[in-house]
């Protein structure tokens, strides 16, 4: 029972963390999403807005991610089914410093970059803001891939496995 219910906390993490960067991908990738006022149509930025805006833009990133970290996690979760509860610690804890780190990337985007003292300001929105708050997830994601692969390396090499390939040419 204790497998399983591993397995299950360990897919649903995988789930909470992919919803979750897709809700993150959209609000970053896709500043145009609400506006009154958007770029013309054919330039790079109405491109790139409508793309992300909605399917399949808006999970490219999350399911990009999702994929690596189910890669890494399955060549340790074939030989030792107790890495699952660390997979499951890691993704938990990439999930609370991924809306940390977005609050607080967000918060000094807003320092940045001041909202004009008008009403509304067609030129406000954009993707300026979203360099800070991007790059704070995307260093969140690869510490979080980091920390899997270090995990899976560390458990293969002590249990003896190699965790690489190694290329043998033999002179005939």
């Amino acid at each position: 029972m204790r497998k399983v219910t591993g397995f299950i906390v360990l897919i649903a993490t995988w789930v909470l963390l992919f919803y979750t960067l897709t809700f993150l991908t959209t609000l970053i990738l896709a500043p145009w999403d609400t506006a009154l006022v958007r770029p013309d149509l054919g330039t790079w930025q109405r491109s790139a807005n409508d793309f992300f805006e909605s399917a399949p833009g808006q999970y490219v990133v999350a399911l990009g991610l999702i994929v690596l970290s189910v890669r890494l996690g399955w060549a340790g979760l074939r030989c030792d089914h107790d890495l699952r509860w660390r997979f499951a610690v890691i993704n938990g804890l990439c999930f609370c410093a991924m809306l940390v780190v977005f609050m607080a990337a967000a918060l000094l985007n807003n320092a940045v970059f001041p909202y004009p003292p008008v009403s509304y300001d067609p030129t406000y929105e954009g993707y300026h803001r979203a360099v800070i708050p991007g790059l704070a997830l995307l260093a969140v994601c690869a510490v979080w891939l980091m920390s899997q692969r270090r995990i899976v390396n560390h458990w293969l090499g002590r249990q003896g496995f190699q965790t690489g390939y190694t290329v043998r040419i033999s002179r005939s």
